[in-house]
């Protein structure tokens, strides 16, 4: 008995369309991705290899000490062009406007020119000022141009007014005015200084200014810290020696402390300063804040230090004392109250 044979399905050797689509990712084929023969590439990668222009290192980095180096000597010929134009100045235009301006032959300009050149020279023809002190003269707690010792300067730069004949007869008057005009003020003062570090910056500090007037504006510092009465007298003595053994005019500033310090040692420290200046002959500011230390309004938080308010009244209260040493200059036979 036989059997049929099985059927198999689908049939061999027939086909149906796929009932969907599919994607079929087929390999890249195997070639060289860059062609490395190419002329076209190898011509583009030449600039990246080579250098067909010569190198500019050498001079570039040169060039800012180059640049230095011209500007130095560009100023070193403008610097001795100035001097050499100023000495020119001095030794002949100077005394050629002198003689031409009497006959008035030169133009303004040129007058106007030679005048600047010759300004110093005018101006430190007459004498220096010295002002030796502590924080009050140092301008403590403000700008150095709002301190008294600014305002003294300004002032004797500045035409004399006609109050001064409160102070100075007319005679001294007319002669002050030619006297002051060229005075160099120097400000040798220092916060926090005492009698004894005055006593030891004084004899460089005369020989180094050569002041005809000194003002002395020391001792308030010793008095704030107790210092024995004797030493302050001691040291406040000698650097009065000191400014008239230079040939000085002196001017004493006094201090008054606090009544909390007690009425003896008070009383004793402001003795001080009137017994120096008897024994020196010189004259005497009696207190330097007088009509301000009063008035809150007038002092800084710290209660010691006057605010810039107070510098004007301050100056008022030496200029009196002052005018006479100024004048003395003109007029040595007239002397001051007080003055040696």
């Amino acid at each position: 008995i036989s059997s049929s044979p099985r059927k198999i399905w689908p049939s061999e050797g027939v086909s149906r369309p796929a009932s969907r689509l599919s994607r079929v990712v087929l390999p890249e084929p195997d070639a060289p991705t860059i062609a490395t023969d190419s002329d076209r590439l190898i011509s583009m990668s030449i600039p990246f290899k080579m250098v067909n222009c010569p190198s500019e290192v050498l001079t570039v980095f040169p060039r800012l000490t180059v640049l230095i180096i011209t500007f130095a000597v560009i100023a070193t010929f403008l610097f001795l062009l100035v001097f050499f134009l100023m000495v020119f100045s001095l030794t002949v235009l100077s005394p050629l406007r002198a003689s031409l301006s009497r006959a008035r032959l030169l133009p303004s300009g040129l007058l106007t020119i030679s005048l600047v050149f010759c300004t110093s020279q005018a101006f430190t023809s007459e004498g220096t000022l010295l002002v030796f002190g502590d924080s009050i003269s140092a301008a403590y707690g403000m700008e150095e141009t709002q301190g008294w010792v600014h305002l003294l300067d300004e002032k004797l730069k500045t035409p004399l007014n006609t109050n001064i004949n409160t102070h100075i007869n007319t005679h001294i008057n007319t002669s002050l005015k030619d006297s002051t005009a060229g005075y160099e003020v120097v400000n040798a003062s220092v916060s926090g200084e005492t009698t004894d570090g005055g006593v030891v910056r004084l004899p460089k500090t005369l020989a180094l200014h050569q002041p005809d007037i000194v003002i002395i504006e020391l001792g308030g510092n010793d008095g704030l810290r107790g210092y024995p009465i004797d030493k302050i007298s001691a040291n406040i003595s000698q650097m009065i020696h000191l400014s008239q053994a230079s040939g000085a005019r002196v001017l004493l500033i006094g201090m008054v402390l606090p009544p909390n310090y007690g009425q003896r040692y008070t009383k004793a420290f402001a003795d001080v300063y009137q017994q120096a200046a008897a024994t020196f002959n010189v004259p005497l500011v009696p207190f330097l804040l007088d009509g301000v230390a009063t008035a809150e309004s007038l002092m800084q938080r710290d209660g010691i230090h006057p605010r810039p308010e107070a510098q004007p009244l301050m100056l008022d209260n030496i200029w009196p004392y002052l005018v006479p040493l100024l004048a003395a200059k003109a007029e040595p036979h007239i002397s001051p109250v007080g003055a040696r």
